[in-house]
């Protein structure tokens, strides 16, 4: 099958943006904002394309291109991220990729990096990018300095912050209970930066995350699929350990909803009518009445 070439005027028009926005197009925050959100409010996050078959996942932006702008699916946080990284890169603005470990109270010392982040830089300012944190996903670039813990609040009242530690730096979100921790990542001493790697770094970890044989819950039994939203997020959640299906929708950093489900069919075919986007469903009953993978005793 070959795959679609990446092409800038299909990725602003699938969110919604159209050529239009390329007139005179300037790299600069303003547009950034733009485009964030724009992709944040498009797509979706989902994961049970990653339980069906980790051994068919492809990173290369030709077949994230295709998965995500041709075929109007969702995906993991890596391939969201790759195509915003990519759309900033042919606009002009300068970006980089960092990878970080997703923060688990349960398990502080995971030493797992799972997730992608993006770093752009515009006039010495710079700016956070993430589009692929499931619905928890910021829906405006975080603007952060990194040489002192600092928070930033967004439209709606969520807030970010930014904290400086000696060997990385942790985001963590405002929640009624105070901050909690989002992601980590490592910081080049050299620099006081975050600590950027190339596509190929990218690449050998995204493998070492598809196949270690720790367990990792978005891959072995936690399916998510959920998006932001204007004034909050709607997560749809399958945890295969417990057992347990729901919706959750966030407004204004308050939970206002929550729905179980007894049944798989029920619950995945109300997440493909809300998001409108394809979802593998005739297989998620039998990956929910399959064991997970607990890792390596």
């Amino acid at each position: 099958m070959n795959q679609s070439p990446f092409d800038i005027n299909k990725y602003l028009e699938r969110i919604g943006l159209g050529e239009s926005i390329l007139n005179n197009f300037q790299p600069n925050w303003q547009n950034l904002y733009l485009i964030t959100y724009h992709q944040s409010q498009t797509y979706v996050y989902e994961n049970l394309t990653l339980q069906l078959d980790i051994t068919n996942y492809k990173l290369d932006i030709d077949n994230v291109f295709d998965k995500l702008v041709i075929n109007k699916k969702g995906g993991i946080c890596y391939e969201l991220q790759e195509l915003i990284f990519a759309s900033l890169q042919h606009l002009g603005y300068k970006a980089q990729r960092i990878l970080s470990e997703v923060c688990s109270s349960k398990n502080p010392n995971y030493q797992l990096f799972t997730h992608e982040v993006i770093l752009v830089t515009i006039d010495d300012q710079f700016y956070i990018v993430d589009v692929g944190f499931g619905a928890n996903c910021p829906r405006y670039p975080l603007k952060f300095r990194f040489d002192k813990t600092n928070d930033v609040t967004l439209l709606y009242g969520e807030s970010f912050q930014l904290e400086v530690l000696e060997d990385f730096f942790r985001i963590n979100l405002k929640s009624s209970k105070g901050w909690v921790g989002m992601m980590e990542f490592e910081k080049d001493k050299q620099t006081g930066l975050p600590l950027f790697v190339n596509y190929q770094q990218l690449f050998e970890n995204f493998q070492e995350f598809l196949f270690s044989k720790k367990s990792v819950r978005i891959r072995d039994y936690l399916i998510q699929v959920g998006k932001s939203t204007l004034h909050g997020h709607i997560e749809y959640t399958c945890n295969r350990k417990l057992k347990t299906l729901d919706r959750v929708e966030f407004k204004l950093g308050k939970k206002v909803s929550i729905k179980q489900y007894n049944n798989p069919d029920e619950f995945i075919q109300e997440a493909q009518k809300e998001f409108q986007v394809p979802l593998e469903i005739e297989q998620l009953q039998k990956l929910y009445n399959q064991p997970p993978y607990l890792g390596e005793i």
